[in-house]
């Protein structure tokens, strides 16, 4: 079977033993579990009345979820996967991710948002603006310990905080 890595969009081969399973990538080392075993579907009921348009009474059972699913169908309407043509694999997931994929994607635009934070604390000393750096920051390298703007995000913020506490320190004992 071929899946599509959901964090780096590598195409990878795997074998129908391990379906089910959670796998690395071999291009990002991110894990992605397989679709179950391809379930063949039971064919449906055709009313007696009414024809059915070419290869639309045909089903299969989708790769990833494993629902009933038109032959023809390119993406399955119930979890929103791609499916390729004939072998039914899952090429990638559709717009609906679980709770854990989406907070994982929101945590991974976190290290721009710590950079644009550090930068505007930086330029502007203001305090909340590096606070919030770092605390967005620390998310992001949570969540991907190589994610270089949240790291950069960090630093600014650290040093806008310094310069906010030089600058305080500076007006006080100026007098």
């Amino acid at each position: 079977m071929q899946v599509q890595c959901p964090s780096c969009s590598k195409i990878i081969q795997a074998s129908e033993a391990d379906a089910g399973r959670v796998i690395s990538c071999p291009g990002c080392g991110g894990q992605m579990q397989l679709p179950p075993a391809r379930i063949e579907a039971a064919p449906a009921a055709v009313d007696q009345g009414a024809m059915p348009a070419q290869g639309q009474g045909e089903t299969k059972a989708c790769p990833q979820c494993g629902e009933t699913i038109l032959k023809v169908a390119k993406k399955c309407k119930h979890c929103g996967s791609f499916v390729l043509g004939a072998a039914g694999s899952t090429v990638r997931q559709g717009s609906k991710f679980s709770p854990k994929a989406r907070m994982k994607r929101a945590q991974a635009g976190d290290g721009t948002t710590a950079l644009v934070f550090g930068i505007l604390g930086l330029v502007l000393c203001g305090p909340i603006f590096g606070t919030m750096a770092i605390i967005y920051g620390m998310g992001a390298r949570k969540a991907d310990p190589n994610n270089v703007p949240a790291l950069m995000g960090i630093i600014l913020g650290i040093i806008a905080l310094s310069l906010t506490v030089l600058l305080g320190l500076m007006m006080v004992l100026k007098g």
